[in-house]
């Protein structure tokens, strides 16, 4: 966790500045050494868990960035999605049509009903294929093809 890390660092500069504080009462050149070491290795161990801190807000900053563009892409599907309405199609085949009122110039097409539930408009297009006298219709994101006629009764 980036608080320990930055904790960590602030307490080795702490022991530093002591550290330096206590120059002037050294005496003799061994204990000067041993002074500077103690010193060194405080510094070391500051700059290490600062870079760590460092490292893990970045980390923590591009996570925030990508879950700030999630919720961006789920709002925009969410309201695209509401363009839309579940329609059974013969031979029962579920996809997501088009609703009338949201055409503005667009013609009526339908999605893929498992990419709409991920969040995905699969367009659902027509092949030449047909079975039982039904066109084939095969989605342009994941590939699922079926039949699909025309709208079928509720009753159905």
């Amino acid at each position: 966790m980036m608080i320990a890390e930055i904790s960590a660092g602030l307490s080795a500069l702490k022991t530093a500045k002591d550290l330096i504080e206590s120059l002037d009462g050294i005496e003799g050149r061994a204990a000067l050494a041993q002074v500077k070491a103690d010193l060194l290795r405080e510094l070391i161990k500051a700059y290490d868990e600062l870079l760590v801190a460092r490292e893990e807000k970045a980390a923590l900053l591009q996570a925030k960035d990508d879950l700030g563009k999630e919720l961006a892409r789920l709002k925009d599907w969410s309201d695209e999605a509401q363009r839309y309405e579940p329609q059974r199609r013969y031979p029962g085949v579920l996809v997501y049509a088009l609703k009338n009122a949201e055409r503005a110039g667009q013609p009526l097409h339908n999605l893929c009903a498992a990419c709409y539930n991920k969040g995905a408009k699969g367009l659902l297009q027509a092949t030449t294929d047909v079975d039982s006298r039904i066109r084939i219709h095969k989605c342009d994101t994941c590939g699922f093809h079926a039949p699909v006629g025309g709208v079928m009764d509720n009753d159905d």
